[in-house]
């Protein structure tokens, strides 16, 4: 029997014939991640409020519809996420027009041709030092008008490349060094963070017995807070993420689950395993960890995916909108109405930071306090907290991780102490026993630390034999390499002398052994030297405070330099992990 052929022609749906013009005209009016944006207010001067046919009565034409109308359809055919098209016109289009409407001198711009390199430096300046704000200062910051223009720079850079417009209009480098303006997130303490969780938990519970009511960008906003605190990712994965994100590990699958994300930025995917609690009595009781909180949101979402819109419905965070012009439609959770859901829950709890003032609750602040805990359960190991982070130990090191209040102690102890063996504070009862509360030392380590019977070859130790690299037995700490990053160490003007002489030794131990072996075993002790123990304690105009004479340290050093002390006169000591047993 010859199978029936297949028929390829299209059946008619009853539906209107869409003409081929009509189906690539660019609407006026576009919706980013559920915010919309009508093109036709830039044609005019000002920020008017349009109609729904985009007229307005006493409204001044700016006689640019040419240009509108290019950067409208640059907008809509540009191939990246609603969420940077939401961007770009927010902080991109509305800076530009607005600058536009101010830039009275020369041809007033009126089409796309006439945009060139004079008038982004124009807009540079614009945006640096004559934007007014509402801000303490009055104007934008360093970082925000390099974030405005790289906005209206993207959208202009796909102009270029459709040669609609010269490459030559940029100008070069006109932020110079914005990158070190930048700061980074700070992370939670620990009560902050733990008086957060409870009320998110509060929270979660209230939703689950209906004693708490709450619009459903909200309600998803608490579920998005608590994955996020738990897991550790960038707001823009999490949000991104689709019903299938959450898999059941390949190993133990009813014991652990694996949470997929992707980032668009980094053109990666991160893989997190989670455990699967099994308490659960009643829907109230429910546990709290990733796994669980996953289900009850694609649970609650599931039923809205008929409705999304095309290629949104394997989306995890939906909800039907209440409000606003997309009142009644299925939309997904964007960055900017979490934001807003998160200072509602702020207010609610009434939630506080560390130094009283109204938290400010956002993704990117737990994911720093999820590295901060992350290095400290390791031990301080970047590269298992860069893994777990799902970055590199350079953009982990310099964006998330900061000082914890104990390295700063510590720190801090350190000074003291050798501010107070240069005065001579240790001689005399009371200025013994104020150092001692003041640096957290018992009085009679601080003696034995004054008489250098702690001493070791790199300086001197607070505590040898239960210490923080000790063995713990009672025996002495012989590992003088860990000294460097141990907050027992302690380094004293008189122990500048061996301190050099070791510096100097691992100088030429580099024409010994391979380069790149020194630079791992060695090379990060030259900076600690150079940079954490010598330069900050320098006695200078700058630094009145600082512990070290530099006319001492120029002599040490030399003398170093020219006559090693005993110790480190020969490199075999290096292959014997050092000792407690330094000359005093």
């Amino acid at each position: 029997m010859a199978r029936e052929r297949k028929n390829y022609t299209l059946r008619s749906q009853g539906g209107a014939v869409v003409e081929i013009d009509g189906y690539r005209e660019v609407p006026w009016r576009q919706c980013w991640e559920n915010r919309t944006f009508d093109f036709r207010r830039w044609c005019y001067r000002g920020r008017p409020m349009l109609d729904a046919q985009g007229r307005g009565e006493g409204l001044v034409h700016a006689g640019r519809d040419g240009l509108v109308e290019a950067l409208r359809d640059a907008m809509w055919y540009m191939n990246v996420s609603n969420t940077t098209k939401s961007d770009y016109c927010s902080s991109g289009l509305t800076y530009f027009f607005e600058f536009l409407d101010d830039h009275t001198t020369g041809q007033p711009l009126t089409t796309l041709i006439q945009i060139d390199k004079k008038l982004l430096e124009h807009y540079i300046h614009w945006l640096r030092y004559i934007k007014v704000t509402d801000t303490e200062s009055g104007r934008l910051g360093y970082a925000s008008a390099r974030c405005r223009y790289s906005s209206i720079k993207s959208l202009l850079r796909y102009l270029v490349n459709q040669k609609a417009l010269p490459e030559s209009i940029f100008p070069v480098n006109p932020f110079p060094n914005s990158n070190r303006t930048s700061k980074s997130y700070r992370y939670y303490t620990k009560k902050v963070m733990g008086q957060l969780l409870f009320a998110l938990s509060q929270d979660i519970k209230g939703l689950r017995d209906g004693t708490l009511r709450l619009s459903p960008s909200q309600t998803l906003t608490i579920y998005l807070l608590v994955i996020a605190a738990r897991s550790g990712r960038n707001p823009e994965p999490l949000l991104r993420a689709t019903r299938d994100a959450l898999q059941p590990h390949p190993v133990k699958p009813a014991e652990m689950g694996l949470l997929v994300v992707y980032k668009n930025r980094g053109n990666n995917t991160h893989v997190q395993a989670y455990p699967c609690q099994h308490k659960i009595e009643d829907m109230v009781s429910l546990p709290m960890d990733a796994v669980t909180l996953f289900h009850e949101v694609n649970c609650m979402t599931a039923p809205l995916a008929t409705d999304a819109p095309a290629g949104a419905g394997d989306q995890l965070w939906l909800y039907r909108a209440a409000g606003g012009p997309m009142e009644g439609q299925v939309v997904t959770l964007s960055l900017t109405r979490y934001l807003v859901a998160a200072k509602s829950i702020v207010k609610r709890h009434k939630l506080k930071d560390a130094d009283g003032q109204s938290l400010r609750l956002n993704i990117s602040r737990l994911r720093a306090t999820f590295n901060q805990r992350m290095w400290q359960l390791t031990g301080g190991d970047i590269l298992k907290t860069a893994k777990l982070a799902g970055n590199t130990p350079q953009v982990n090191d310099r964006h998330y991780l900061a000082a914890t209040p104990e390295m700063e102690g510590n720190h801090r102890r350190l000074g003291h102490v050798m501010h107070a063996d240069l005065s001579g504070a240790l001689e005399d009862p009371k200025e013994l026993e104020a150092v001692s509360r003041e640096v957290g030392i018992p009085v009679g380590q601080l003696i034995h630390i004054a008489n250098g019977d702690n001493n070791t070859g790199v300086g001197r130790c607070r505590d040898p034999q239960y210490g923080a690299n000790a063995p713990g037995d009672g025996s002495a700490c012989t590992q003088w390499l860990g000294c460097f990053t141990c907050p027992d160490q302690v380094v004293l003007e008189s122990d500048l002398y061996r301190l050099y002489s070791f510096y100097f030794l691992l100088i030429k131990e580099r024409n010994v052994i391979q380069r790149r072996r020194w630079e791992a075993t060695y090379g990060h002790l030259i900076k600690i030297i150079d940079q954490e123990i010598v330069g900050p304690n320098l006695r200078t105009n700058d630094n009145p405070r600082g512990c070290f004479d530099p006319l001492r340290v120029k002599r040490m050093r030399e003398r170093a330099e020219r006559d090693p002390h005993p110790m480190w006169r020969d490199r075999a000591i290096l292959a014997l992990g050092g000792g407690n047993d330094a000359d005093k």
